[in-house]
This record gives structure tokens, C-alpha cells and sequence, in this order.
């Protein structure tokens, strides 16, 4: 868990000085100090921090800038994930017709990224960290927010498994898509 994805920008993340992967607990309510801090040759437009997937803080990136940081105080009551992330989509990319479901020589337009790197997949400069987490009182962390995502995710996966996936046997097809119900069960419930 000690780790950030990235396809360009190196980002730095810690809450109380613990970079990501780590658990911190109190017994009670807590302020904590969060950083983030990432460095990019490609361009970016904001530094971002979440909890528990909720936007909590966020700053721009001036055009050509190479390195941004963000520091905050935040108070919680409940245990809570945290995470940074650092991108770059500015709406005008978007106005110049910009399609990320479509492949560059299928008429999507180009980014700075695919065209520094060749890619056929227009994707935009982008990091995020693995989560740090905060357990307040033995709580667990619970949102309910990220539980309808992945109920939502779940289910499209769930239709697409059923309108275009490939199997060996209808017993495997079926096998598959029971498994994927349960998981999306398991999210609804909780």
C-alpha cells in the first residue's frame, strides 16, 4: 500500500507525517495534518485531496508549472480514508472535442501525453495515491457513497458480462456472473 499509480507525475503524500498504506488510530476525535505535494514534465492542472472519495481540498496548477503543493488541517469525528491525486484535464481540451472512449486514430484527439508517448488511447497526465487510513474509536471506515459507486460499477460490468463476454460453457458464464452478483450484493448491503 506503499504506493501512488502514475502515467507521468511523481506525487508525495502524507497524513501526520505517514505516507500511504499506513494506519492511524486515535481513541478520539482528531485533527490531522495532510500534505501532498507532485512533480510533472507533462502538463497538470490540479493537486487534489479526498476522504473517503469526497473532494476535501484542492489547488491549481498554473500552466507550465513543474511542481505544486497542498497542505491542510482536517478535523474527523470517524474513521476515514485519505488520498491525493494530481491530473491534468482543462476544459480546453474538452471544447477542442477530446474523447477519452475513443482511440486516437479512431477520431479522438490527441493529448499531450499520447503525443509525447505515441499511445492510440488519449489519456491525460494523472497520479493517484494509495489511501491512508484513520480509525477513529475502533470504527470502521464506512461510505456509503463508495458502496453505491461499486454496486453501480458491478452491475455494468454484470450487463456487459452478459451481452459481450466470452466464455468456455454457460456453466462458466454463469459461475462468473454469480460471483460478480455477490460481490455487488455485499456492496448494497453494506
Amino acid at each position: 500500500g506503499k504506493t501512488f499509480v502514475s502515467n507521468s507525475p511523481f506525487l508525495l503524500f502524507e497524513v501526520n507525517g505517514q505516507g500511504p498504506g499506513t494506519l492511524l488510530k486515535a481513541d478520539e476525535p482528531a485533527t490531522l495534518q495532510i500534505s501532498a505535494q507532485v512533480w510533472s514534465q507533462m502538463p497538470m492542472d490540479r493537486l487534489e485531496i479526498v476522504a473517503n472519495g469526497e473532494l476535501i481540498a484542492e489547488v491549481s496548477v498554473d500552466p507550465g508549472a513543474q511542481y505544486q503543493s497542498l497542505e491542510i488541517s482536517y478535523q474527523t469525528d470517524r474513521s476515514v480514508w485519505f488520498a491525493a491525486r494530481a491530473y491534468q484535464f482543462t476544459a480546453n481540451q474538452t471544447r477542442k472535442g477530446l474523447s477519452l472512449s475513443q482511440r486516437r486514430n479512431e477520431g479522438a484527439g490527441p493529448t499531450h501525453l499520447n503525443r509525447y508517448y505515441g499511445t492510440l488511447r488519449p489519456e491525460v497526465t494523472f497520479s493517484h495515491s494509495s489511501p491512508v487510513y484513520v480509525e477513529i474509536d475502533n470504527q470502521p471506515i464506512r461510505s456509503s457513497t463508495d458502496s453505491r459507486y461499486f454496486a453501480g460499477y458491478l452491475d455494468n460490468t454484470i450487463k456487459w458480462l452478459q451481452e459481450r463476454g466470452s466464455f468456455p460453457s454457460e456453466e462458466a458464464k454463469q459461475e462468473v456472473l454469480d460471483a460478480f452478483k455477490q460481490g455487488k450484493q455485499r456492496f448494497l448491503d453494506l
